[in-house]
């Protein structure tokens, strides 16, 4: 059986370094990132990472 690892400390990291290099809209808000699960990525349950990640 083939394992996934994810640090959930070194995503939640990477997301703040694109949130800072992204730039702001002109009413000042942030860029939404949304992810994409390719492969079998759900076949790993990965989608239970993101449930409740902000």
């Amino acid at each position: 059986m083939k394992k996934l690892i994810v640090n959930k400390q070194d995503l939640k990291s990477n997301i703040k370094k694109i949130k800072q290099y992204a730039p702001k809209l002109d009413d000042g808000q942030e860029y939404t990132i949304i992810g994409i699960v390719k492969g079998n990525g759900y076949g790993f349950r990965i989608s239970s990472i993101f449930k409740n990640f902000n």
